[in-house]
């Protein structure tokens, strides 16, 4: 009789198996938990098959690791030892979660089982996920103590663990390596090194890998020109990101929003705020879809040179594009209202945040005390200084000091404005010239 909760109710082990077989084509691991539960409900005992065939289904799909340990634990209280075909398995649903992986490596060795290429990779790559290149070096030196030899795979995972960890020496190093072997490094490696020395500040390097690509032969793809141009924009180098953009933009396919990006953010640091907008144009112009870091950058390119008015703009454009403005953007665009004293603008940026639902921080708070307080404008001063308070902001120098830069400025002021008073009021002066001949003044 078929059970009311399992998809079917086989009646022998191997029957089971094919059913937890059949279970891979719609991903269903949990489904083959039932069957278990069923075989175990039927006093049928599950083998090797039964098990590596459930693991496989974890492996497969993005299940819960933990879920994987308990099958394992159960394997181990049956007996059963796990083979290279468990091992692979459970190394690829502990992807994730590089110590898992690591740690069921090291297992396996400790009971005699020697792990392949496969199995070795996938630990790598869990370990370059976690962005840890030594666990991923320590690795190769055990693969090569197998005797196997390196894959693509291998390099492609221990490039990508020195890009996320901002080496560029180590992925250098390795890229080298793979030249030198018989897995020779292809796009993917260059790609992963170039982004390597970007986050590392290694520019020039980042260069010279995009003409390794070309004794290689190999032609690079967007990745590789996004990752050469976000090295040059990281480094100050607006020039040549200018130019691997304009590369890229000839390619198949051409240059996308992120490429844009690192253009617009070389030009914000350098002031070159009519180029930022040139870029945004052309983006657009080109159908992408600019993002909150696109205006971000070319607000910030105004805000290093006093445009506050183009800030007021591009921020006017990215609302009405319905393009999630974020407090980057925000802050920028209150700098520029900032240093111009444009207060009203700088509230009404606040009141804009308060409706897109923008968390405000200390730094736009700073930026809007400072505007009241160029202004002399020190009611809404102290009123955005208790507002920050009350949110639960902790107010630093900076904050403290626009808000009695606005006091001082505003008795600055009001001094100018009685002492201008008394001056207008003071009785004229007198002179001996002015007098009649009888010491009368003259009538008028």
């Amino acid at each position: 009789m078929r059970s009311p909760t399992s998809p079917c109710a086989p009646s022998t082990v191997i029957d089971c198996n094919k059913a937890i077989a059949s279970c891979r084509r719609s991903g269903g691991w949990k489904q083959g938990i039932v069957l278990l539960a069923e075989m175990e409900r039927r006093h049928l005992k599950p083998d090797m098959i039964t098990y590596n065939t459930e693991l496989s289904l974890y492996g497969g799909a993005s299940s819960d690791w933990s879920q994987m340990a308990l099958l394992l634990s159960e394997m181990q209280s049956k007996l059963l030892r796990a083979d290279i075909i468990s091992l692979g398995a459970s190394l690829r649903a502990f992807e994730l979660c590089w110590s898992r992986a690591v740690q069921q490596l090291s297992r396996s060795q400790v009971h005699a089982l020697l792990p392949n290429l496969i199995t070795y990779n996938t630990t790598s790559t869990a370990c370059a996920k976690a962005s840890d290149w030594q666990r991923a070096s320590q690795l190769l030196s055990g693969l090569r103590c197998l005797h196997a030899v390196p894959d693509i795979i291998t390099w492609n995972s221990l490039c990508d663990a020195c890009d996320k960890g901002a080496l560029w020496l180590q992925a250098w190093t390795f890229l080298l390596e793979a030249r030198h072997s018989t897995a020779s490094p292809d796009v993917v490696t260059y790609s992963s090194a170039v982004s390597a020395t970007g986050r590392g500040h290694a520019w020039m390097h980042a260069t010279q890998l995009s003409a390794g690509m070309a004794r290689d032969q190999l032609e690079p793809n967007l990745i590789t020109y996004n990752a050469s141009s976000s090295a040059c924009e990281r480094a100050g180098q607006w020039e040549t990101t200018l130019q691997i953009i304009s590369v890229a933009d000839s390619g198949h396919p051409p240059a996308d929003i992120i490429s844009y990006n690192s253009a617009v953010s070389a030009c914000a640091p350098e002031g070159k705020w009519q180029l930022a907008q040139f870029l945004l144009g052309r983006g657009l112009q080109r159908r992408l879809l600019p993002t909150a870091v696109t205006y971000g950058a070319a607000i910030m390119a105004c805000e290093s040179v006093a445009r506050w008015e183009d800030a007021i703009v591009l921020w006017s454009e990215m609302i009405q594009g319905n393009v999630a403005a974020n407090e980057i953007a925000l802050n920028a665009t209150l700098s520029t209202c900032e240093n111009a004293a444009k207060w009203q603008a700088a509230l009404s940026l606040m009141e804009d945040a308060e409706q897109l639902l923008i968390q405000l921080d200390l730094i736009s708070y700073n930026a809007a005390i400072s505007a009241c307080g160029a202004a002399a404008e020190w009611k809404l001063a102290l009123s955005l200084l208790r507002k920050a308070l009350d949110v639960g902001l902790s107010a630093d120098c900076i904050t403290y000091t626009a808000a009695v830069g606005a006091c001082e400025r505003a008795t600055k002021r009001q001094n100018e404005r009685k002492e201008g008073l008394r001056v207008r009021t003071k009785p004229p002066f007198l002179s001996m010239e002015m007098l009649g001949p009888n010491g009368h003044l003259p009538k008028p």
